[in-house]
């Protein structure tokens, strides 16, 4: 009999602390009611609206971040953003804490921000304790992430190619080198100034062989020699004359075909087809316990 009640007793208790771990009460909230936007998600012509919710956490801080990331998630998910993240010798424990970095770099790229915050303040019972638990909502809202027109498309191709073309016509190049094409744009510079200089050297003694058939020319009385230093200096003049002109040419040459090409491949890429996917693009890895993030956004 006696076993009996204690068993009795012993499921009692047992089942009065069954109610009691677990337990849920509010303590506090930031408003004295849900915020209509957790049902209800505001619409606009300009913008997307999402809603992050977070998990229990013992911090407020990181719930709020937590809600962050999940309205993130989701604006990543509805907008056609992808997000890859090539990680490279990283531990467990750094590749949860990257995932957040990247998260958080990302929101910036989409133009995600906070517009409205809503957090309550739970206790939950924990055996003889009461610990608590924040839970956080937020509104965000980013820009939408619409493909250009055909108008728009051919209007920034162009003047990209004008601004090529320019940089191109103050010093030959240089567009190339704004276009990445790095050895095409040091071989326009170096046979610009190559030839540029040749049409100068040329010149300079062109003028000088005139000058000396000037003076011979005065002094022809005076010269026995006068007829073989004459043809001499004719034939050296006229040598330097054809490559003054040789030179000059080539230098006009290169550069206008250093104009066409900066104007010809100025759009910095072939593909001129609209992009409706923007793609978040990271690498990552680990060196010495040290992590390094990179970041490359392409819209």
């Amino acid at each position: 009999m006696r076993l009996y009640l204690s068993l009795v007793a012993l499921a009692l208790a047992c089942s009065s602390c069954a109610h009691t771990i677990g337990q849920r009460n509010l303590k506090d909230r930031s408003h004295p009611e849900r915020p209509s936007w957790l049902v209800n998600i505001p619409h606009s012509s300009h913008h997307q609206y999402f809603v992050g919710i977070s998990g229990e956490e013992t911090d407020l801080d990181q719930a709020k971040r937590s809600a962050m990331i999940d309205a993130f998630n989701d604006a990543i998910g509805k907008q056609g953003v992808e997000v890859s993240a090539n990680f490279s010798k990283l531990t467990v424990n750094e590749r949860t804490k990257i995932t957040e970095e990247i998260s958080t770099a990302s929101m910036g790229t989409i133009g995600l921000e906070q517009i409205r915050l809503y957090w309550e303040l739970w206790e939950i019972s924990a055996g003889q304790s009461v610990e608590p638990r924040f839970r956080a909502y937020v509104l965000t809202r980013s820009r939408k992430l619409e493909p250009d027109s055909w108008k728009e498309i051919v209007f920034k191709n162009i003047i990209r190619r004008l601004d090529m073309t320019w940089h191109s016509a103050l010093m030959p190049g240089w567009g190339q080198y704004r276009m990445k094409s790095i050895g095409k744009g040091r071989l326009f510079l170096l046979g610009f100034l190559a030839s540029a200089g040749g049409y100068g050297t040329f010149f300079y003694f062109a003028e000088k062989k005139e000058d000396e058939l000037s003076d011979l020319l005065q002094l022809k009385d005076q010269v026995t020699d006068f007829t073989f230093r004459e043809n001499k200096l004719l034939r050296e003049l006229k040598h330097y004359r054809n490559y003054k002109v040789y030179s000059y040419r080539a230098t006009l040459v290169i550069y206008i075909a250093n104009l066409i090409d900066a104007f010809v491949f100025g759009h910095g890429s072939s593909d001129l087809s609209i992009n409706k996917s923007p793609r978040i693009d990271y690498s990552i890895c680990s060196k010495k316990n040290r992590i390094n993030l990179d970041l490359q956004v392409d819209f």
